[in-house]
């Protein structure tokens, strides 16, 4: 479940509304693969995915203020977890120990401020898989 852990590391890290960008590949009779930005930050909402029928390939957003120092003020993720962030050797457990915990947390399913479901909720129905081959004898 590599890829649930780093899909709930980056909902858990990012400030609501701050979404920069989604990939997305969608499942029509004609397939297609996509990039959709907005021109400011954007909730996960805004990007009117389809939970049905869009396969999430990427994310990027602006990390909470609270982890931004350690993780970095701009996270990427789905099949790995990328920031850039100045860690000295010795701060590297603390790095590891915040992507850990933001990993476990199920913070992403908080209901928000006027106690409507999160947006994210539908992350909890995604079985994550990554096919590597696929030979046909």
């Amino acid at each position: 479940m590599k890829n649930r852990w780093l899909l709930q590391t980056f909902l858990n890290s990012v400030a609501p509304g701050k979404i920069a960008s989604i990939d997305r590949q969608t499942f029509d009779a004609s397939p297609r693969i996509s990039r959709t930005q907005t021109v400011k930050p954007a909730s996960v909402s805004d990007y009117m995915i389809n939970a049905e029928q869009d396969l999430l390939r990427g994310l990027v957003g602006f990390t909470k203020a609270e982890y931004s120092e350690t993780l970095g003020t701009l996270i990427a993720g789905i099949d790995s977890f990328k920031t850039s962030v100045s860690v000295e050797l010795s701060g590297l457990k603390d790095f590891l120990k915040l992507a850990l915990e933001r990993a476990a947390s199920k913070d992403y399913l908080a209901p928000d401020a006027a106690g409507h479901q999160s947006e994210c909720s539908w992350v909890e129905n995604l079985l994550l898989l990554k096919i590597r081959s696929l030979s046909i004898n």
